[in-house]
């Protein structure tokens, strides 16, 4: 199992270094590239606009290497020096945006597998199980417990999402929260912050607390988990 979590965790972080590092670096090189290149060629041409052809493409690189394209079959550029630098240059644009297109379908390769394979591992088929370890047949039957072991129950009527305990009591879904032991909390006193570090979690300055936006799973140990297999740093550890 455990050799699974780090494939998974492999995967999913080597695909999302590369789209939000490597993609969009080689997306900026290939920009700077067509920029220079649109510029040396349109200056050894001695073109009126090309400071307005060289935002263009910085701004809209895409659109700007196949208008400059058409531009350069329909037109006899001198050949110089500075003209024969600007092909070159042009030439690295075009293989740079290539491969941040690779590069990025990729990431989704790397990224969407690992997020399947984790779902598919973890994800009960059958059963799902509460913090006690109770299985039930869908996750909307799951009930959260307090620490004080009542419990509650999410609910969604209008569109509106709320948690109720066995008496009828609402509470209102955006201050109902999982501890980080996994025990409902309501906030009723609005002390939470959200966290500096992860999305829908929140924190007292202590503990970390997850809003129900972020979705637990718990085995028959009652141990929790992700949804795609992924237990953070906050969820390691036995009851």
């Amino acid at each position: 199992i455990e050799g699974v979590h780090i494939m998974i965790n492999l995967l999913v972080l080597f695909g999302l270094i590369i789209r939000y590092i490597i993609a969009p670096v080689l997306r900026i090189v290939a920009s700077l590239y067509m920029a220079v290149s649109i510029y040396n060629t349109l200056k050894a041409e001695n073109h009126k606009h090309k400071a307005l052809w060289t935002v263009f493409a910085i701004v809209f690189p895409i659109i700007a290497c196949i208008s400059f394209a058409v531009y350069r079959k329909r037109r006899d550029t001198p050949k110089t020096e500075q003209s024969g630098k600007a092909k070159t240059l042009f030439i690295h644009a075009v293989v740079s945006f290539v491969g941040a297109l690779i590069f990025a379908a990729g990431s989704f390769l790397l990224v969407a597998p690992g997020a399947f394979a984790g779902s598919y591992y973890y994800a009960p088929s059958s059963a799902v199980y509460d913090i006690k370890g109770n299985s039930y047949n869908s996750y909307e039957d799951i009930p959260l417990y307090d620490k004080d072991g009542n419990e509650y129950f999410r609910k969604t009527e209008n569109g509106l999402r709320y948690c109720v305990d066995k008496y009828g009591n609402e509470y209102q879904a955006v201050w109902c929260y999982l501890d980080e032991d996994g025990f409902f909390y309501f906030d009723d006193m609005d002390d939470l912050q959200l966290s500096d570090e992860y999305s829908n979690m929140y924190t007292d300055g202590e503990k970390m607390y997850y809003s129900l936006d972020y979705i637990v799973y718990w085995d028959e140990n009652g141990k929790m988990y992700s949804p795609c297999g992924v237990f953070r740093f906050e969820l390691q550890y036995e009851r």
